[in-house]
């Protein structure tokens, strides 16, 4: 495993991926853990261990510093759905990908979904728990009211589950207490830090996690907050064009729409530096919002059926976070 060095430019973000790395501390006992660095700024986790219940469980990762100007967020257009996608990572030249909405067939999303500034057809009376879109400064930002009109990039995600550093659940959502393969996405406090995870499951290596545990999961990751995608067989992590989980089909499958992050040449500039995120999407100088005080790339705004979400008891042993990381 390559060790992460950190150069003038991207000393910080060595300071934050090593403190990440310390503090997953896993959520369930025995973790095993490997770790690789494909480049400055994105590194990838598994994780084998178990449930409580002694049930074999892995866990792919890949942490992203959302704050590097060489990397753009992407996602699907309407004449890219329906893809793989390992194959649409490739098309569009993604360093990774993952997963995007439920569907109802593999060219239709059900929730609100633009990629390019290319809208698929609406539809009506479906229950999205956020919406995650491009913000200025290609930063990823999740609203519960939807995105702006300005938003070129944007997916609705099933279910808000964290939030505020609390593992929350749903009860609207069905499936939630099941074990079933799990995708998510999770920023933690600062917003300095974005993890892509997705859960195995239905084999006899990893039976998957219920919404609950992929909760903690995402929680003990570090995430302040986090949304869940499509999972089941959809559930496929795409790294350089692999597919680095097991999807439980066998293979891919073919989904609707999917969300990537680009990798550009150009010099190592920190856009979160230069720009800030507040509730509303809008940018905000430095002099605004000083460097102690950045704000989490999301709005902090109640979840649709807040009456019915309940926090999750933990029962997460050795070690697992007490807090997320700030």
């Amino acid at each position: 495993m390559r060790s992460f060095v950190p150069t003038p430019l991207n000393a910080y973000r060595a300071a934050i991926a090593v403190l990440w790395g310390s503090l997953i501390a896993p959520n369930l006992a025995h973790a095993q853990d490997q770790w690789a660095d494909i480049s400055p700024g994105i590194r990838v986790l598994h994780r084998v261990t178990r449930h409580a219940d002694r049930s074999p469980l892995r866990v792919h990762v890949v942490v992203l510093d959302p704050c590097l100007a060489q990397l753009s967020v992407r996602a699907t257009t309407p004449t890219e759905s329906g893809m793989l996608t390992s194959r649409w990572a490739r098309r569009v030249h993604a360093r990774v990908a993952i997963n995007g909405d439920f569907f109802d067939r593999p060219t239709r999303p059900l929730g609100p979904s633009r990629g390019l500034g290319q809208d698929f057809a609406p539809r009506e009376s479906y229950y999205f728990g956020a919406i995650v879109f491009s913000s200025p400064g290609n930063l990823l930002t999740i609203s519960q009211s939807g995105a702006p009109p300005t938003a070129r990039d944007f997916l609705a995600t099933q279910e808000r589950i964290v939030y505020q550093g609390q593992a929350r659940i749903d009860r609207h959502v069905r499936h939630s207490q099941q074990r079933h393969p799990r995708s998510a996405i999770g920023f933690s406090r600062d917003g300095r830090t974005l993890a892509l995870v997705v859960v195995d499951g239905r084999s006899a290596r990893s039976v998957g996690a219920t919404t609950p545990e992929l909760a903690l999961i995402l929680r003990d990751l570090g995430a302040w907050e986090a949304v869940r995608l499509d999972g089941g067989g959809s559930s496929t992590l795409v790294v350089d064009g692999r597919v680095i989980n097991q999807p439980s089909d066998g293979g891919e499958r073919a989904v609707a729409n999917h969300i990537g992050w680009l990798e550009q040449s150009g010099p190592g500039e920190d856009i979160c530096q230069r720009d800030h995120t507040i509730s509303d999407g809008a940018p905000q100088t430095d002099a605004s919002f000083p460097a102690s005080a950045r704000p989490a790339r999301m709005t902090a705004v109640l979840p649709m059926h807040e009456p019915t979400i309940r926090p999750v008891a933990s029962t997460a042993r050795n070690g697992s976070l007490s807090t997320p990381i700030q």
